[in-house]
Protein backbone atom coordinates (compact mmCIF):
# COMPACT_ATOMS: atom_id res chain seq x y z
CA UNK A 1 0.00 0.00 0.00
CA UNK A 2 1.57 3.39 -0.87
CA UNK A 3 0.80 6.54 0.96
CA UNK A 4 0.34 9.74 -1.04
CA UNK A 5 2.66 12.32 0.20
CA UNK A 6 1.10 15.35 0.51
CA UNK A 7 1.49 17.88 -2.54
CA UNK A 8 2.85 21.48 -1.96
CA UNK A 9 1.60 23.97 -3.82
CA UNK A 10 3.90 25.78 -5.86
CA UNK A 11 3.98 29.27 -5.20
CA UNK A 12 5.49 30.53 -9.13
CA UNK A 13 3.23 32.00 -11.84
CA UNK A 14 2.86 28.46 -14.16
CA UNK A 15 2.99 30.81 -17.09
CA UNK A 16 5.82 32.85 -16.29
CA UNK A 17 9.31 32.45 -16.98
CA UNK A 18 11.24 33.95 -14.26
CA UNK A 19 14.08 33.86 -16.30
CA UNK A 20 12.90 36.37 -18.94
CA UNK A 21 13.18 39.61 -16.61
CA UNK A 22 10.88 41.65 -14.56
CA UNK A 23 10.92 43.67 -11.49
CA UNK A 24 10.13 41.50 -8.28
CA UNK A 25 8.80 42.01 -4.69
CA UNK A 26 10.45 39.30 -2.46
CA UNK A 27 9.40 38.27 0.76
CA UNK A 28 12.10 35.62 2.70
CA UNK A 29 11.18 34.59 6.34
CA UNK A 30 13.73 33.43 9.34
CA UNK A 31 13.46 29.72 9.82
CA UNK A 32 10.28 29.35 11.96
CA UNK A 33 9.88 33.11 12.10
CA UNK A 34 12.39 33.38 15.04
CA UNK A 35 13.90 37.03 15.49
CA UNK A 36 17.41 36.46 14.63
CA UNK A 37 17.84 39.34 12.39
CA UNK A 38 17.45 42.43 15.05
CA UNK A 39 15.00 44.33 16.79
CA UNK A 40 13.14 46.98 16.30
CA UNK A 41 12.96 49.68 19.24
CA UNK A 42 11.12 53.36 18.59
CA UNK A 43 10.10 52.82 15.06
CA UNK A 44 14.36 51.85 14.23
CA UNK A 45 15.71 48.33 13.28
CA UNK A 46 19.19 47.98 15.02
CA UNK A 47 20.13 44.54 13.03
CA UNK A 48 21.93 41.81 15.03
CA UNK A 49 24.81 40.05 13.47
CA UNK A 50 23.63 37.39 11.64
CA UNK A 51 20.86 40.52 10.10
CA UNK A 52 24.16 42.23 9.14
CA UNK A 53 25.36 39.02 7.29
CA UNK A 54 21.88 38.83 5.45
CA UNK A 55 22.01 42.47 4.54
CA UNK A 56 25.71 42.28 3.42
CA UNK A 57 24.90 39.56 1.32
CA UNK A 58 21.81 40.71 -0.10
CA UNK A 59 23.81 44.06 -1.47
CA UNK A 60 26.89 41.49 -3.09
CA UNK A 61 24.06 40.29 -5.50
CA UNK A 62 24.98 42.94 -7.43
CA UNK A 63 28.65 41.73 -7.83
CA UNK A 64 27.54 37.88 -8.46
CA UNK A 65 24.22 39.10 -11.31
CA UNK A 66 25.60 42.07 -13.22
CA UNK A 67 22.38 41.93 -15.20
CA UNK A 68 20.25 42.55 -11.82
CA UNK A 69 19.25 46.08 -10.30
CA UNK A 70 18.63 45.69 -6.33
CA UNK A 71 16.20 48.55 -4.92
CA UNK A 72 14.46 49.31 -1.75
CA UNK A 73 15.81 46.32 0.80
CA UNK A 74 14.89 46.12 4.74
CA UNK A 75 15.58 43.85 6.86
CA UNK A 76 12.92 42.80 9.57
CA UNK A 77 13.64 40.74 12.88
CA UNK A 78 12.06 37.83 11.18
CA UNK A 79 11.95 38.51 7.12
CA UNK A 80 13.13 40.94 4.66
CA UNK A 81 11.53 42.70 1.90
CA UNK A 82 13.38 43.29 -1.37
CA UNK A 83 12.59 44.26 -4.79
CA UNK A 84 15.03 43.76 -7.69
CA UNK A 85 15.00 44.01 -11.28
CA UNK A 86 16.49 41.05 -13.98
CA UNK A 87 17.83 42.83 -17.33
CA UNK A 88 15.94 40.29 -19.38
CA UNK A 89 17.22 41.47 -22.38
CA UNK A 90 20.78 40.58 -21.89
CA UNK A 91 21.73 36.87 -23.20
CA UNK A 92 21.04 34.49 -20.53
CA UNK A 93 19.71 36.05 -17.55
CA UNK A 94 18.82 34.36 -14.07
CA UNK A 95 15.87 33.00 -12.69
CA UNK A 96 15.14 34.82 -9.78
CA UNK A 97 15.26 31.69 -8.28
CA UNK A 98 18.88 30.98 -8.88
CA UNK A 99 19.09 34.65 -7.32
CA UNK A 100 17.04 33.80 -4.74
CA UNK A 101 19.02 30.21 -3.80
CA UNK A 102 22.33 32.10 -4.26
CA UNK A 103 21.68 34.50 -1.71
CA UNK A 104 20.13 32.75 1.07
CA UNK A 105 23.31 29.76 0.73
CA UNK A 106 25.83 32.83 1.17
CA UNK A 107 24.49 34.18 3.58
CA UNK A 108 23.73 30.55 5.71
CA UNK A 109 27.36 29.84 5.19
CA UNK A 110 28.58 32.37 6.32
CA UNK A 111 26.03 32.87 9.46
CA UNK A 112 26.93 29.08 10.35
CA UNK A 113 30.83 30.21 10.11
CA UNK A 114 30.32 32.98 12.40
CA UNK A 115 28.57 31.28 15.16
CA UNK A 116 30.76 28.14 14.88
CA UNK A 117 27.36 25.93 14.18
CA UNK A 118 27.42 23.71 10.47
CA UNK A 119 23.43 22.71 11.42
CA UNK A 120 22.32 26.37 11.86
CA UNK A 121 19.03 27.16 10.47
CA UNK A 122 18.63 30.62 9.12
CA UNK A 123 15.23 30.46 6.12
CA UNK A 124 12.34 29.40 5.73
CA UNK A 125 12.34 26.96 3.22
CA UNK A 126 10.52 28.89 0.51
CA UNK A 127 10.19 32.71 -0.81
CA UNK A 128 7.56 34.25 -1.48
CA UNK A 129 7.03 36.98 -4.77
CA UNK A 130 4.95 38.97 -6.53
CA UNK A 131 5.39 40.70 -10.17
CA UNK A 132 5.75 44.27 -10.24
CA UNK A 133 4.23 46.17 -12.35
CA UNK A 134 6.00 49.54 -13.49
CA UNK A 135 1.92 51.35 -13.25
CA UNK A 136 2.58 53.11 -10.09
CA UNK A 137 2.74 49.95 -8.07
CA UNK A 138 6.54 49.65 -7.39
CA UNK A 139 5.58 53.60 -5.79
CA UNK A 140 3.40 51.62 -3.61
CA UNK A 141 5.72 48.22 -3.13
CA UNK A 142 8.93 50.73 -2.13
CA UNK A 143 6.52 52.76 0.13
CA UNK A 144 5.16 49.32 1.82
CA UNK A 145 9.04 48.39 2.43
CA UNK A 146 9.99 52.10 3.76
CA UNK A 147 7.16 51.67 6.14
CA UNK A 148 7.88 48.67 7.64
CA UNK A 149 9.60 49.68 10.44
CA UNK A 150 6.99 51.81 11.64
CA UNK A 151 4.14 49.85 11.17
CA UNK A 152 6.09 46.64 13.56
CA UNK A 153 3.46 47.72 16.18
CA UNK A 154 0.76 46.20 13.97
CA UNK A 155 2.30 43.28 12.20
CA UNK A 156 0.72 40.10 12.49
CA UNK A 157 4.27 38.40 12.93
CA UNK A 158 5.27 40.38 16.03
CA UNK A 159 4.06 39.23 18.96
CA UNK A 160 3.89 42.68 21.02
CA UNK A 161 1.13 43.57 18.41
CA UNK A 162 -1.43 46.07 18.95
CA UNK A 163 -4.78 45.01 17.95
CA UNK A 164 -6.85 47.10 16.13
CA UNK A 165 -10.32 46.20 17.99
CA UNK A 166 -13.61 46.34 15.68
CA UNK A 167 -17.06 46.28 17.19
CA UNK A 168 -17.77 42.34 16.44
CA UNK A 169 -14.58 41.96 19.19
CA UNK A 170 -16.13 44.18 21.86
CA UNK A 171 -18.62 42.19 21.97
Amino acid sequence: MRSELPHRKNPRLADKDYSTGGVFFVTISSHEKQFIFGTINDQRMTLSHIGSVVESNWQALRTSFPTVTLDEFIVMPNHVHGVLAIDGSQPNPPALGTIIRRFKSRATAEVRRRLGDPEAAVWHRNYNDRIVRLDGNLSRVRQYIRSNVSNWPYDEDNPAAMRVLTIKDEF
